[in-house]
């Protein structure tokens, strides 16, 4: 065995413990490094960006109701109500407050637990994609809001026709089964629309007799009215159905022999049976601009109703000069023949307008 000197002994002992030191410094060097590579890699992998980074866009209108891709971020759209506050909660107020009188109404006269006409089956338009069943009564604004909510579900379709509610395109609670009826009456939002019977009446007349486009009604029915309450017509009056007074039409209307009424005067209980479809909303026409912003805000419907203000005064006037040869008799027996739609849409039936 060969032998150092105790100097090369010592320099040879240093020279280990250095390369030990070495070695260590390199193996944590390495682990380091290794430790870093996965590090790097994990976090490459799974790293999030900053909120900062991310833009939320809104949908565009058309896009809203239909199905998104899969894999697709599914974002809540919130669309601000066109009604101030102040009108929202006056109209939830009013709607919890019509909605109770008309369920104790209808209790109070015994009509509850009937089954719905087709004529009711056939005034309620439903939107599936809006979740609403809305029953529309003429004369009530219901051309105008036909004309704004069914170009929301339906863009293509045909606003100019004056019978927009009889589009194919428009779907009626008739066109589904007992099933469906029965799914949608409980979950979709139900509303309608009313006004004073009396105002309503006159509207309907002017509207249906005397404007000179319109002449199916009136040639219908006209030559019955003249024939039935005027003395000596003409024949003339007797093949188109001109002329006809308002008093002539009231007379019309209360008459027992008139067995059933066109839709536009109609009464409310039988167009839309409000004792047994419980309505979320019944909006009246005159507060209309607001109800029916409160509706579309419900449904959360990116539109604003615009509507003609109600001018009591004006109103007033055509309704009193309308009725100004009408007999108080035959007044109080209209009254009577729709004394339920008063009732139940508390409306005064002594009194002509809300005003008179």
């Amino acid at each position: 065995m060969m032998k150092f000197s105790a100097a090369t002994t010592r320099k040879m002992k240093m020279l280990m413990r250095l390369a030990k030191r070495s070695l260590i410094w390199i193996s944590l060097i390495g682990l380091a490094f290794f430790i870093s590579t996965i590090i790097h890699q994990l976090s490459g992998a799974n790293k999030l960006p900053s909120t900062s980074s991310i833009t939320l866009k809104q949908p565009d209108r058309a896009s809203i109701h239909q199905d998104t891709p899969k894999k697709s971020l599914d974002l809540p759209v919130i669309i601000k109500p066109k009604i101030s506050k102040e009108d929202y909660q006056a109209a939830e107020d009013d709607m919890k407050y019509r909605k109770s009188h008309v369920e104790d109404t209808c209790k109070r006269l015994g009509k509850t637990g009937g089954q719905l006409s087709a004529v009711t089956l056939k005034h309620i338009v439903v939107d599936d994609k809006y979740k609403y069943l809305y029953c529309y009564i003429p004369k009530v604004a219901s051309g105008s809001w036909l004309r704004l909510l069914l170009p929301l579900t339906y863009p293509n379709i045909s606003i100019a026709q004056s019978d927009i509610q009889h589009r194919e395109q428009v779907r009626k609670l008739s066109d589904y089964s007992p099933e469906e009826r029965l799914f949608r009456l409980y979950n979709y939002l139900k509303f309608t629309f009313v006004r004073n019977p009396y105002e309503r009446f006159q509207s309907a007349f002017a509207n249906k007799f005397t404007e000179p486009k319109i002449e199916s009604i009136r040639k219908s029915i006209g030559p019955t009215i003249l024939r039935r309450y005027r003395k000596n017509p003409t024949e003339e009056s007797l093949k188109t159905g001109e002329w006809v007074q308002f008093h002539e039409f009231v007379q019309y209307l209360i008459d027992p022999r008139t067995k059933s009424f066109n839709e536009h005067w109609d009464r409310f209980t039988s167009l839309c049976d409000p004792c047994n479809v419980n309505y979320d909303i019944i909006g009246k026409y005159e507060t209309i601009v607001r109800d029916g912003n409160y509706m579309l805000s419900r449904i959360n419907a990116s539109a604003t109703f615009t509507y003609k203000p109600y001018k009591s005064a004006q109103t007033t006037f055509k309704v009193k000069k309308a009725y100004g040869k009408v007999s108080p008799a035959d007044f109080r027996s209209l009254g009577d023949t729709f004394q339920d739609d008063f009732d139940i849409f508390e409306y005064d039936k002594t009194r002509l307008t809300n005003t008179l």
